[in-house]
């Protein structure tokens, strides 16, 4: 039985099951997260906290391009895995500091937006900010700004179609893991 946040919901793409796709990206991003903590000089703890933490947005990752949304059933055991290791191994404070707010920051902005920003990706940013800290919510959010509005934009002047969506979790995704290797997690 698969665990289920990769329990998929739509049955193949391109020939290849849902649970194989989402088994990979965790697979990938786990061993992205440590290629970059070695590559790094990070010691074997936070290569594992970040091996965690880069399977979890990989996941994150497929899921919203695949349903456009990112399921509470894994943003909610990430946060709180994420805060119970910043607990035990980093900085507690500047964990729940992060989560406020980069989590705040995005709540915000869902509530300004309207339907533009879903609260998958509020609670996606809440995880980020509980993993960097405070410090690095700044690189978090301008990083996956930038990498969604550049391909907003380019989706825009291709379809020209401004109704168009876009699975914001990947980019997302992307700033949390550039914030990861270039500022440091609260776990060190």
């Amino acid at each position: 039985m698969l665990p289920s946040a990769l329990a998929p919901s739509r049955a193949t793409r391109a020939g290849v099951p849902a649970a194989t796709r989402r088994y990979a990206s965790v697979i990938v991003g786990a061993s992205l997260g440590i290629i970059g903590a070695l590559a790094s000089g990070a010691a074997a703890i936070e290569a594992g906290a970040l091996a965690a933490t880069f399977g979890v947005l990989a996941l994150a990752s497929v899921i919203d391009l695949e349903e456009r949304r990112i399921p509470n059933r894994l943003t909610y055991p990430a946060i709180g895995t994420a805060l119970l290791a910043a607990v035990l191994l980093g900085d507690a404070g500047a964990s729940v500091m992060g989560l406020a707010a980069a989590g705040g920051f995005m709540l915000l902005a869902a509530v300004v937006g309207g339907d533009q920003l879903g609260m998958g990706d509020v609670k996606l940013s809440a995880f980020a900010g509980a993993v960097l800290g405070a410090q690095a919510v700044p690189v978090f959010l301008l990083a996956g700004t930038v990498a969604g509005a550049l391909v907003a934009a380019g989706k825009l002047i291709r379809r020209r179609d401004r109704q168009a969506t876009l699975a914001y979790g990947p980019y997302l995704s992307f700033g949390a893991a550039f914030a990861a290797l270039t500022v440091g997690t609260v776990v060190s």
